[in-house]
């Protein structure tokens, strides 16, 4: 039974519901864009030490808290109300490479991902991300190659003060595109439509709205973890729990950002 079969609580994150909040706070997306060639790379955390870092009500899966690290690349970046043609005039801003790291968090019973850190290897996007959405930007030396030809793929994010991250990964035998299993561990991880972000004590929210994953399991070698040791303390003694690849997200919305208490 792999990850993507495995049963577990039923969350109701499911795309209809998505939609269904998306439109209730939005008339229409403030941006569109395209995400290619996505990888989520999972690890189960001891809950006690991610708690400093993180200023929102942990969400857990069968008690177990995770972070995430979704490293891809989004092309085809505009703002919705101005159409189409005018991506070419948000360039520097909108076609980078990005690794998230993130949590899983819940605000007011909504569920939704906590972005800790996010390495971009666009020195334009840094200021524009954190002004707009309070992202936590930093500049880093991102290079995938996650075409995933012959179901194999790589990756590595490198700072000059804190190391590198160096992954390989190739498909996992017996394993097939397909969607979540509504209540699996894999939709708890991936199918998330609310991203909260702190900027000292300014809180925000903003949603997106996408089809639902076509995933293939991986199998994760990791080569140096550097990285992630020095930039995040609780990251140590962390468990994988599982890799995936999809070929993306076409067209997705992405709300403007909302103030929270």
């Amino acid at each position: 039974m792999t990850l993507l079969e495995r049963p577990g609580l039923d969350y109701r994150r499911n795309h209809r519901f998505a939609r269904w909040r998306f439109y209730s706070y939005e008339k229409a997306p403030l941006f569109k864009a395209d995400w290619t060639n996505l990888v989520f790379h999972h690890f189960k955390i001891d809950a006690e030490r991610l708690k400093a870092a993180v200023p929102f009500e942990l969400d857990l899966f069968e008690g177990d808290t995770y972070v995430s690290l979704v490293g891809f690349k989004t092309t085809r970046m505009y703002v919705n109300r101005l159409g189409e043609w005018t991506r070419w005039l948000h360039y520097p801003i909108s076609h980078h490479s990005f690794l998230n790291v993130r949590t899983y968090v819940k605000h007011r019973g909504e569920p939704g991902i906590f972005f800790i850190k996010e390495y971009v290897d666009s020195l334009p996007a840094i200021p524009a991300g954190r002004m707009t959405y309070g992202l936590p930007y930093t500049f880093g030396n991102v290079k995938f190659d996650h075409e995933f030809t012959h179901g194999k793929l790589a990756g590595s994010v490198a700072t000059k003060l804190s190391g590198e991250l160096n992954y390989r990964a190739e498909k996992l035998p017996g394993a097939c595109v397909r969607n979540c299993e509504p209540g699996s561990e894999a939709e708890f991880l991936t199918e998330r439509y609310s991203a909260f972000t702190c900027q000292g004590r300014l809180k925000r929210v903003f949603r997106i709205l996408h089809e639902p994953w076509d995933l293939t399991e991986l199998n994760t070698e990791w080569l140096d973890t550097t990285l992630l040791e020095n930039d995040f303390p609780w990251f140590w003694g962390a468990e994988p729990a599982g890799s995936f690849w999809t070929r993306g997200a076409f067209d997705v919305k992405i709300s403007r950002p909302r103030r929270i208490d």
